[in-house]
């Protein structure tokens, strides 16, 4: 019987053990996901612009060959700020 009584508390005991590593795992998933009100930073490169302008040529033009373009004005998530000390 002194066995079966050890026997016990050591299942007890592992069971604890693992209870106690799946809760804390699983609080560090539920923090690392962030709150469902927290939108993803925009990458100016591919979000959605209003289009100023975009032309198109035959032949390719300029150091980079280029047959297309599109200019598109991009709505930034904080201002920036730009200073022009010389006239181009």
């Amino acid at each position: 019987m002194l066995w079966l009584k050890s026997y016990r508390r050591r299942i007890q005991t592992q069971a604890i053990c693992l209870l106690s590593i799946v809760v804390t795992c699983s609080l560090f998933a539920m923090a690392q996901q962030g709150s469902p009100n927290k939108q993803k930073p925009v990458d100016e490169h591919t979000a959605p612009g209003k289009l100023i302008s975009a032309g198109k040529n035959s032949t390719p033009v300029g150091p980079l060959k280029a047959k297309t373009y599109r200019l598109e004005e991009v709505k930034l998530e904080k201002p920036v700020s730009s200073h022009q000390t010389e006239r181009l």
